[in-house]
């Protein structure tokens, strides 16, 4: 039986490395998305000689209100991959005085991803 994680956050545990190898060795195909833009080139770099791990490139909701700059990065990352995990709002009690940015932040990733996914299907 194979095993699927379509959202697991590899980056956060104390020894990445040795979750990766784990997940090759028990071949479990495994997204690891990334809280922020700037922590996607370790979980390429990490993920880009497995079989069954890849890397997403994300901007987590709870981290918005703090990271929200990094956007641009983000924009500027996502030709180097073909996942996106880890994006949307969150309206919990902790995050709602961020909603605003949130949205402003969610909309513009689904423009992206759209123009992109766009290109995708012209291009040859």
């Amino acid at each position: 039986m194979k095993l699927v994680d379509f959202h697991c956050h590899l980056d956060l545990y104390p020894d990445f490395e040795a979750l990766v190898m784990e997940s090759e060795r028990l071949e479990i195909f495994t997204l690891a998305v990334t809280t922020t833009p700037k922590a996607w080139a370790r979980n390429q770099m990490l993920a880009s000689n497995t079989r069954y791990v890849r890397a997403a490139l994300g901007l987590h909701p709870q981290l918005v209100a703090e990271h929200w700059r990094e956007i641009d990065l983000w924009e500027k990352l996502l030709s180097e991959t073909r996942y996106v995990g880890e994006v949307g709002l969150d309206a919990g009690p902790r995050y709602f005085s961020s909603m605003a940015r949130q949205e402003k932040i969610f909309r513009q990733i689904l423009r992206r991803c759209g123009r992109s996914r766009k290109q995708d299907s012209v291009d040859p």
